[in-house]
């Protein structure tokens, strides 16, 4: 995956047209970006998360605005780039893969795929929710032996210590590990926009 978007460029092959008014390539943030300039207050991401630990009980609704959704992932990007290391000899931009271990019910997982693909970077997803435990690390361990991302970023603090153990089983190649809370240490604030009576056709991704 290296920042196109794949299903946008797939379904306009197969009709023989681009879908949606997109041209039949177009970078996955931009066609985001795009739709941000015509609905910005549009709800693009909605889901239910956790409320912290000795604050509140129960879980809370974030809801990410195509505007939001665009502007976080943008100042992601800035966070990334920033931790990028410099290119090694021969190696080219395009083969410094980024990993992400974030779940895909998390308000920053969307934004941080559009984060890569801001950057120009290729990414692969870490499993997060596996029933087994012991499978879904032998699946990263496999991740780490044959790609060899170059950055990884976390869930949390305890999803880099997790990492960590994978590299060192892996006992090869180098990865910076991040955790979001480092990469951008901004909280999501809960929902703001109006999500009552919408269908699913309204929203990028309910999580």
């Amino acid at each position: 995956k290296r920042g196109r978007a794949c299903c946008v460029e797939l379904a306009g092959r197969s009709q023989g047209c681009a879908p949606l008014g997109f041209p039949a390539l177009m970078t996955l943030h931009a066609a985001y970006d795009e739709q941000a300039a015509q609905t910005p207050s549009a709800p693009a991401v909605v889901c239910w998360q956790p409320s912290r630990p000795g604050i509140s009980e129960g879980t809370r609704r974030i809801c990410l605005t195509y505007a939001d959704l665009c502007q976080r992932s943008r100042e992601l990007a800035v966070g990334l780039a920033e931790f990028l290391p410099p290119l090694a000899p021969g190696e080219r931009a395009q083969d410094r893969i980024l990993a992400v271990q974030v779940p895909r019910t998390d308000a920053d997982f969307v934004p941080i795929i559009l984060a890569a693909s801001r950057i120009g970077m290729p990414f692969v997803l870490l499993s997060t929710d596996l029933p087994d435990r012991s499978l879904e690390r032998q699946r990263a361990e496999l991740t780490f032996r044959v790609l060899r991302p170059r950055i990884c970023v976390t869930h949390t603090v305890a999803g880099a210590a997790a990492v960590e153990g994978v590299l060192s089983a892996v006992a090869g190649g180098s990865c910076q590990i991040i955790s979001l809370q480092n990469l951008l240490p901004g909280a999501l604030s809960s929902s703001t926009a109006n999500t009552q009576n919408l269908c699913t056709a309204q929203i990028c991704e309910v999580m």
